[in-house]
């Protein structure tokens, strides 16, 4: 009768034929799928959290497995953690033997929470909802151990019957990527849960059982629709880089946009090089050329003037004593970051190390030892005598008059060298240890190769001046890498979620995530401009106040905006005014650096245009 009643109420007694053309349109409109986000937003259901843990507050203090039950290959709701946290990521078809399940399970010994995720499932009960014995025995010999575990189902709430020590679950009912993204979400605190089980499992699951949760200060994941955007406008977007690329401008890249914390424009393009079938996904990461210089030393020195351990007018050399007794021993952290210090701009250090052209067999090895210790590219390694030298010849460079702006890599290398010497640490270990694992970001790195999946590297140029290699894995920058891939100017490497991350906590006056990364009365001060003779922040480059001269954002963009550009093909931009944070990412320089075509283009600032153009459309 309620069904009858329901048909009526749509007035299906009065029969019309359908209009079929432009059906499957008309179904799955903009509307449409923003409807069904919001339904599935409202339904997932936190039906137990014994431990406490949903959402995952402090994801760096755990060493985390994202385990996909059921999946053949790592599944949508995995590639969402992504966007969160570092973990190691699993998947086990259902109709694997059980010596893999076990063998799974063996390999899960090193870590302390567990995040099984159930997928290809079924609603039917006679079909055991789409379980098979072997899923389930491995699941509770997981729910058993001591580790903590959070089991997330997409699929019927009957399947957590079979389930019956399980401490922290999720449901999202569907296996739907809509699903895989909210449930991930709510995981992470990116959006709350209000959702009630809508059956009784048995008696530890009841009719209308569901804790809520609340949202934290990370990144939320929405449709243009969401925020009032017009997703037809945003294809301008798509149609710039889409064009760029059949150009040959660049292989691939990332595209990446936030307005007060929701992402509403996350897209991956093309390929890694213009020959292999690669394409680019948004977990892949980029080498990120000068914006090292604001995403590694910049924060590093705001870090460490928030601890009391700098202040940004003394002499570097009163906190790098190398430099006392050279021409540098006057010269402050606020000039060296505000490229007013005289330093020399650039000096290929690497022709020294060549003979004829070709690299010196005296200085380079094929295979590491404890002299050629320096990866300057895969199978090719740098005496360490040399890294050093490189190092020795920048103390000792000659400078030029103070005061005039000359955009320069070497006080970004100096100022690396001077937080090492400071914090008795690496460059990287520092900056990992005090942002990045704060953050919980996955990919932002020195020296990828050791850490991320070689796949997902996207090379860069294949260098016939130096390495005579396709680069992949090791910093394109030559000084970078002749100083063993850690230094102030170059050699990070990331996707655009995690470049995003870092600078949404800026944006939000350095609070991300429940936790006070930086003060926001340092982020103002390095932020904003200091000098009349250029348009720089500290560390951070800004939009051009003298209209005769180019400047690195379009018009736009409000005078408050602060990034960076990358030589490789990239650039990140915080507009405070407007809110938003932008990243693009890519690798315009493969195969050559002689390519120039993205500059020309005018890509990166035509984007830029683009999403501004759309958001005034509301």
């Amino acid at each position: 009768k309620k069904i009858l009643r329901s048909k009526y109420w749509a007035g299906l007694h009065q029969y019309k034929p359908i209009e079929l053309n432009h059906l499957y349109e008309d179904l799955n409109c903009c509307e449409t799928e923003e409807i069904i986000r919001q339904v599935v937003k409202s339904g997932i259901v936190v039906a137990k959290d014994a431990d406490k843990i949903i959402p995952i507050e402090n994801p760096h203090l755990y060493r985390i497995a994202s385990v996909g039950l059921g999946a053949g290959s790592p599944a949508m709701f995995q590639k969402q953690i992504m966007n969160y946290t570092r973990a190691d990521f699993f998947s086990i078809d259902k109709s694997e033997r059980i010596s893999y399940f076990d063998s799974l399970y063996e390999n899960l010994f090193p870590y302390n929470l567990i995040i099984l995720s159930l997928h290809n499932t079924s609603r039917f009960l006679n079909k055991n909802l789409g379980l098979t014995q072997a899923q389930i025995d491995f699941a509770n010999r997981l729910l058993l151990s001591n580790k903590k575990v959070v089991l997330v189902n997409h699929g019927n709430s009957y399947i957590l019957s079979r389930f019956k020590n399980v401490r922290n679950a999720i449901v999202a009912y569907e296996d739907l990527d809509v699903y895989n993204i909210m449930s991930a979400q709510v995981l992470f605190g990116g959006i709350g849960s209000k959702g009630k089980l809508p059956v009784t499992v048995d008696d530890k699951f009841k009719l209308g059982d569901g804790e809520e949760t609340k949202a934290m200060d990370r990144l939320s994941y929405v449709i243009p629709k969401e925020l009032g955007y017009d997703h037809i406008a945003l294809s301008v977007v798509d149609s710039i880089v889409n064009d760029a690329i059949q150009k040959n401008a660049m292989p691939g890249c990332q595209v990446w946009a936030a307005q007060h914390g929701q992402v509403f424009y996350q897209k991956s393009f093309g390929n890694h090089t213009y020959h292999q079938n690669i394409p680019v996904e948004n977990h892949h990461v980029y080498d990120l050329a000068s914006l090292t210089k604001i995403l590694s030393t910049t924060l590093a020195i705001m870090a460490l003037k928030d601890d009391g351990k700098i202040n940004l007018d003394d002499p570097v050399s009163d906190y790098l004593p190398e430099l006392i007794g050279t021409n540098k021993a006057k010269l402050t952290i606020r000039k060296m970051m505000l490229h007013e210090a005289g330093l020399l701009p650039f000096v290929p250090f690497y022709k020294s190390t060549l003979i004829d052209g070709l690299p010196n067999p005296i200085l380079y090895a094929s295979k590491p030892d404890s002299s050629y210790s320096i990866m300057v590219a895969n199978g090719m390694y740098l005496h360490h005598q040399k890294s050093e030298w490189v190092w020795k010849q920048i103390v000792q460079s000659e400078l030029r008059k103070q005061g005039e702006y000359v955009y320069s890599d070497f006080g970004f290398i100096i100022l690396g060298k001077m937080v090492e010497q400071i914090t008795g640490m690496s460059l990287d270990k520092y900056i990992e240890n005090r942002i990045y694992h704060r953050l919980n970001l996955n990919s932002l790195t020195y020296k990828p190769i050791e850490k991320i999946p070689y796949q997902w590297i996207v090379p860069t140029e294949k260098d016939t001046l130096f390495r005579y290699k396709q680069l992949q894995g090791t910093v394109h920058d030559q000084t970078a890498a002749m100083l063993g891939g850690v230094a102030g100017h170059a050699g990070l490497f990331g996707h655009a979620n995690d470049v995003g991350i870092v600078m949404q906590m800026l944006a939000n006056g350095g609070h991300y995530g429940g936790q006070r990364i930086l003060y926001e009365k340092t982020i103002k001060e390095f932020t904003q401009k200091h000098s009349k003779s250029n348009r720089r922040g500290l560390g951070f480059d800004k939009p051009e106040t003298d209209h005769k001269k180019a400047s690195p954002v379009p018009e736009v963009m409000s005078p408050l905006t602060f990034g960076h550009t990358g030589f490789t093909g990239t650039a990140t931009w915080v507009d405070p005014q407007n809110g938003l944070v932008i990243v693009f990412l890519s690798n315009r320089i493969h195969p050559s650096v002689e390519n120039k075509k993205l500059v020309e283009m005018n890509v990166r600032s035509r984007i830029i245009e683009a999403i501004y153009e759309t958001i005034k459309i509301k």
